[in-house]
């Protein structure tokens, strides 16, 4: 994969971002394309956590890559966690609210 790193454990996927600023055109489909491919490979009612970590720009279509992934991850009853999002991104998802659509831990 070209934009994530993925680690999948017995009862949760690790998915890292490889790349901290996503937003071209190209760059956000090969990233959708892969993050539903996490979905896929994910067993059900498991738990994905994907690490913000070195992320310092996520644009808004990345954002809507993200809640389809969601969407199709919670189809198969797995729990999707973001961790280590900095400050403006998380301040970003405040605002737009999806910090209620989506499971935030520090």
């Amino acid at each position: 994969m070209k934009f994530l790193s993925v680690i999948t454990e017995e009862t949760f996927t690790l998915v890292k971002f490889t790349n901290g600023k996503m937003f071209d055109e190209t760059s956000i489909s090969e990233l959708g394309s892969e993050l539903l491919s996490v979905v896929e490979i994910t067993p059900e009612k498991s738990k994905v956590i994907l690490d913000f970590t070195g992320v310092v720009y996520f644009s808004s279509a990345a954002l809507g890559k993200m809640i389809t992934m969601n969407k199709k991850l919670k189809e198969k009853e797995i729990i999707l966690t973001i961790r280590n999002m900095n400050e403006d991104i998380h301040e970003v998802f405040v605002i737009t609210r999806l910090d209620k659509f989506f499971k935030i831990e520090p």
